[in-house]
């Protein structure tokens, strides 16, 4: 690791900002690696912020988009609470870019219904990036 290298010419601010310099780099490459790519938005809003909180400095990754921890930590099955099951739209949206068919509500439909049903598997994309 690069950080590795600089750390004993470095304070804990500066540290920090390396730190979140890599950490967002390895997130995005891993979702790269997982194909959890589709327009870029989720990629290209990650973000790191180093905050002072009394004496003491903090690192932050930041999601602009707000789906990063649905894309991380999977999402639970809900059969039989339509209301937890995922929103319509941003799948309607994707499945038009994606399937060429005549019925994209149809099929943005099926795919919401199997989500909320089943659930989506966790890729642990923040935690892999932090262990590196």
């Amino acid at each position: 690791m690069f950080l590795e290298k600089k750390v004993g010419k470095m304070d804990t601010k500066d540290i920090l900002r390396e730190m979140g310099k890599e950490i967002v780099l390895i997130i995005r490459n891993e979702l790269i690696a997982k194909k959890k790519i589709d327009t870029g938005k989720l990629k290209n809003s990650i973000r790191y912020q180093v905050v002072k909180e009394g004496q003491n400095w903090s690192l932050r990754i930041i999601d602009l988009s707000g789906y990063l921890n649905y894309v991380d930590e999977g999402r639970k099955p809900h059969p039989n609470d339509k209301k937890k099951w995922p929103p319509r739209k941003p799948i309607e949206q994707w499945v038009r870019r994606k399937i060429p068919t005549k019925d994209p509500e149809g099929v943005s439909f099926a795919i919401v219904r199997k989500i909320g049903e089943k659930g989506i598997a966790p890729t642990h994309v923040i935690k892999k990036a932090v262990e590196k």
